[in-house]
Order: C-alpha cells, then sequence, then structure tokens
C-alpha cells in the first residue's frame, strides 16, 4: 500500500495541468522501473484526492 500520508503534495492546479499519461487515480496499482526501487510495488488506496508523478 503507497503511504500517502507521508507523500509531498503540491496546489491542485498543477496537477490539473499535467498530462493524463502522468495522473495517477485511487487504486491504481505503481511498479518502480528505475533507480534502487526497481520492481518495487504499491497500491494507491482509495480516496477523493488526486495524485500526480512530478519529477522535480
Amino acid at each position: 500500500m503507497v503511504d500517502i500520508e507521508k507523500t509531498d503534495f503540491v496546489n491542485a492546479n498543477v496537477v490539473e495541468r499535467l498530462d493524463k499519461k502522468f495522473k495517477i487515480e485511487s487504486g491504481s496499482l505503481l511498479i518502480a522501473m528505475t533507480g534502487a526501487e526497481v520492481g518495487k510495488i504499491g497500491l494507491v488506496p482509495l480516496t477523493e484526492k488526486t495524485f500526480g508523478l512530478i519529477n522535480e
């Protein structure tokens, strides 16, 4: 399970402008493809929050 309580959040306007391929829906299965976490999986919990992948 992805711990959304320890996740950094940005202004909702930032996520709204993201290309849809970077948006993550509640209940999504995430798989790490790079770095030390390759192959690690996580399930996004059911929530009303909106998520997106942002590289800073």
